[in-house]
């Protein structure tokens, strides 16, 4: 195999709000943490929920977008790839550093921090849709994030 396969896809919800900076080329990049829950069976045999924190990062209009519409706790969809990096923390010790860089932040128009702001994320996703026609009486639908 000459080339390698790194992809991910991750939902979740936002443990904080994205933070948008500048790079000194005016490009906008957003970071977030995504927590994603699973069950887990424990040895007595009852589950147990836990959860994982990934950090992402989105580049260009689509991280103003996220900064724009998302704030915690909102469910989000992200496919990317895993990126890891090394620095040298205080000490002098060497740590590495593994962040998802999304290709793709999938969320719904619903979660606008300002509903009186249009949406200008083109057509809605099937993701997108498929949660805008949840009815939340039905209580039973079981939407990965």
């Amino acid at each position: 195999m000459s080339r390698g396969y790194n992809k991910v896809i991750l939902g979740g919800n936002l443990t904080r709000d994205p933070e948008l900076r500048y790079t000194t080329s005016k490009m906008a990049v957003v970071t977030m943490s995504l927590a994603t829950n699973r069950a887990v069976k424990q040895k007595d045999g009852t589950w147990k929920n836990e959860a994982d924190f990934h950090r992402v990062k989105v580049w260009g209009k689509q991280a103003e977008a996220c900064k724009r519409y998302l704030s915690k706790g909102a469910p989000v969809f992200v496919e990317g790839r895993l990126s890891t990096s090394s620095y040298e923390d205080k000490s002098g010790q060497k740590r590495w550093a593994t962040e998802v860089v999304a290709n793709e932040v999938i969320f719904s128009p619903m979660n606008k921090k300002n509903d009186n702001t249009s949406s200008d994320l083109g057509p809605l996703s099937d993701v997108e849709l498929a949660i805008d026609d949840i009815d939340e009486d039905e209580g039973n639908v079981d939407i990965p994030f």
